[in-house]
């Protein structure tokens, strides 16, 4: 089984990566390596990116708008910071690749065969009332796994309301994607949304922000619907991070126990149920001492071939993005096992216990897991 990551683009004139953009990184990571530990093949581009759009028209220079669009992209690119991030994705996604435009045109093309396209004069609709009505979209939203579970109620209004009307997907941006043989061109966030047709997958995991649930997650639903080949199975919408990049933050990214320390603190700043969630530099000593206790009980404890079930309680909490009490749960764990150590408890029990945690520190703070396993 593969499973996408669909790692939500990033819109690349909006300037570098920011602190938010870091954690959500860091939170699909969390997710990814969870997902590795039950034996699923995962693919997660470390970099996405929305290169389409009318912010491409304003960029200075000379140029075709495409050569400067691409140099602009070039430079978003190369920012190091998602490399330091000990990040198991890896690759580039973008909605300006040939072979992303390619599988988005066919995907066009089938929805048209399928009859769920309206052409009227130089515009391009699709025909959201007829696939409402032969198809049960109702059953298709209670299929998918939504995080935060309310985000579902958000998508079973837009069932109810958005429904009445073809939605338009063609667009008079200069710089997007145009339909071969034609004059028209396709809005942007359709090919944003359906670049995911690129991946053949079994099944896909689509993170996004609040804001852009209404478009970007319903067109691909939609349009995934309308092609005949619905795999998204989970939604993650995820919460505004509040918090800017700062010298101490940043110097975080230098080694690898202060790189751990600071996926920590991105797990304990997550918010499951709120919009916002504030990211407390102060979070940052206390991943410190995690990673360095863990360090010390595995020079105290020998090696032991184990699981246990509080591991696997870690998985499931990690699996409903429960991810600041997961790393609560695991550091609660490693201070017991600690406290045990200097009441002389019997330390090949400890030891079962520790090294059964491991696989669930791999998921949070991955250089000393490579140190411990």
């Amino acid at each position: 089984m593969v499973t996408l990551i669909a790692n939500p683009p990033v819109g690349i004139y909006k300037g570098p990566l920011n602190l938010g953009q870091a954690c959500y990184h860091v939170w699909n990571d969390f997710t990814q390596r969870s997902l590795a530990l039950q034996g699923i093949s995962v693919i997660c581009p470390r970099r996405s990116v929305n290169v389409y759009g009318r912010r491409a028209e304003k960029l200075a220079g000379s140029g075709s708008l495409e050569a400067r669009a691409q140099e602009a992209a070039a430079n978003y690119l190369g920012d190091p910071t998602l490399d330091q991030l000990h990040l198991q994705s890896s690759g580039i996604h973008s909605d300006a690749q040939p072979e992303v435009g390619k599988k988005v045109l066919a995907l066009l093309d089938t929805i048209a065969r399928n009859g769920y396209l309206i052409s009227e004069g130089d515009d391009l609709f699709l025909d959201v009332p007829k696939i409402a009505s032969e198809n049960d979209l109702a059953r298709v939203v209670a299929d998918i796994n939504f995080h935060p579970f309310e985000q579902r109620r958000e998508m079973v209004s837009l069932l109810q309301t958005a429904t009445q009307q073809p939605i338009k997907i063609s667009s008079d941006t200069q710089y997007t994607l145009r339909i071969q043989h034609s004059s028209l061109k396709l809005s942007p966030i359709f090919v944003a949304a359906n670049s995911w047709e690129a991946y053949s997958v079994d099944s896909c995991v689509m993170p996004m922000s609040y804001n852009v649930l209404a478009k970007y997650g319903f067109l691909r639903v939609l349009s995934s619907v309308a092609g005949g080949h619905h795999t998204v199975q989970e939604v993650y919408v995820f919460p505004r991070v509040v918090g800017e990049w700062s010298e101490n933050i940043r110097s975080m990214l230098t080694t690898d126990s202060s790189t751990d320390a600071f996926r920590y603190a991105c797990a304990k700043s997550h918010s499951v149920r709120s919009k916002e969630c504030a990211f407390d530099i102060t979070r940052l000593r206390g991943g410190l001492k995690l990673v360095h206790l863990i360090g010390n009980l595995h020079k105290r404890l020998p090696k032991q071939n184990a699981s246990t079930d509080v591991a696997l309680d870690i998985l499931s909490l990690v699996k409903n993005r429960q991810y600041a009490t997961a790393i609560g749960q695991l550091e609660a764990e490693m201070r017991d096992i600690s406290k045990k150590i200097q009441e002389k408890a019997s330390n090949h029990d400890l030891a079962v216990r520790f090294h059964g945690l491991l696989p669930t520190v791999h998921i949070f703070m991955p250089s000393v897991a490579r140190h411990t396993l």
